[in-house]
């Protein structure tokens, strides 16, 4: 095939060269076998070679972190089912993610590697055609059941939209509380209130918002698109912040020395000063008196006057938490 004569270039320009490198297997040809290792690691087979291959020119750079050289470009057909286009010959042979076999596939295996693939492709549209339908209605839907907050045609700015959505939201769940709603930076929003309800209360009604989440694994962000998000509009991150006024803070120092006997032989704290300086350890567990209180405040509704064990921002804290709910009779 065309697309297997190296270039002739000052590193590859004679007949004997293209002969022994034709004799040597440095060229990749259609059905070569070829593994990368990236997205869990996949082998696949080439379908396709585009321009001219230059073995010599290929070699990596800056300490392996990249790759330069090549002539040609490969399309490969993954083994589940779909296809890399246009990779870089120099980013096949050198990268130390990508690994070319020796082995090359027969061209009948080939030509049903790509009647697969064509299949494969017509499930997925299929699939996504049916997501986008069901996409569509829910989008419906929640335009009818929220006639009142902002979309797409009154306010076009996603972050716009979702600062002014945000707000209508809070003042209709709870009224007479007072909430500052303000962009952060860039495409980032907080919510401040105190006393009122819970962060897990008000999360539960604006963490739809939300663009997406940051992968620390991967270092980047992933953005996910909803139906709510998409029509009522998305902030990049979205923090909650409610600050506890002194009476929910002797609230929860009161309920805990009721609820918990391991801190009776410990000075009562004051509001003032449980959270501004080390705090003591509480005898017989490994926490310390401001933990349990602040647990307690966090997971304490200034609405309804009651603590409330949904959720668990504290996680292995909220055995305290049940203490108390079950001490109201909860």
């Amino acid at each position: 095939m065309w697309a297997m004569v190296p270039r002739l270039s000052k590193r590859s320009c004679t007949m004997s060269q293209i002969k022994q490198q034709l004799e040597s297997g440095k060229l990749i040809h259609v059905g070569q076998r070829i593994h990368c290792i990236l997205n869990g690691g996949t082998d696949g087979v080439v379908t396709a070679i585009h321009g001219v291959q230059d073995p010599g020119s290929c070699q990596t750079i800056a300490s392996g972190i990249g790759v330069t050289g090549g002539g040609a470009h490969l399309d490969i057909v993954w083994g589940d089912g779909t296809e890399s286009r246009g990779i870089p010959e120099s980013l096949a042979r050198t990268s130390v993610q990508w690994k070319v076999y020796a082995e090359v596939a027969s061209m009948s295996e080939v030509v049903e590697l790509k009647a697969n693939l064509a299949i494969e492709k017509a499930r997925r549209q299929a699939e996504e055609d049916a997501r986008q339908v069901t996409f569509n209605k829910e989008c419906d839907r929640l335009r009818q059941a929220y006639p009142q907050l902002s979309t797409r045609e009154t306010e076009s700015s996603d972050f716009k939209r979702c600062l002014v959505n945000v707000r209508i939201i809070l003042k209709e769940s709870f009224s007479g509380i007072k909430f500052s709603v303000r962009q952060n930076s860039f495409g980032s929003l907080t919510v401040r209130w105190t006393d009122g309800p819970t962060e897990m209360q008000v999360g539960s009604l604006v963490n739809g918002f939300k663009g997406g989440s940051f992968d620390g694994m991967e270092d980047i962000y992933r953005h996910e698109r909803t139906p709510w998000n998409t029509l009522f509009g998305e902030a990049k991150y979205l923090s909650l912040h409610r600050t506890e006024s002194e009476a929910i803070v002797q609230n929860a120092i009161d309920t805990l020395w009721d609820v918990l006997p391991n801190v009776r032989e410990l000075v009562k704290p004051t509001p003032a000063s449980v959270f501004s300086v080390r705090s003591e350890r509480v005898p017989g567990l490994e926490v310390n008196l401001a933990e349990l209180i602040r647990t307690l405040c966090s997971h304490y509704d200034a609405i309804q006057k009651r603590f409330e064990r949904n959720g668990t921002k504290y996680g292995r804290l909220t055995f305290v938490v049940d203490y108390a709910c079950k001490a109201q009779g909860k």
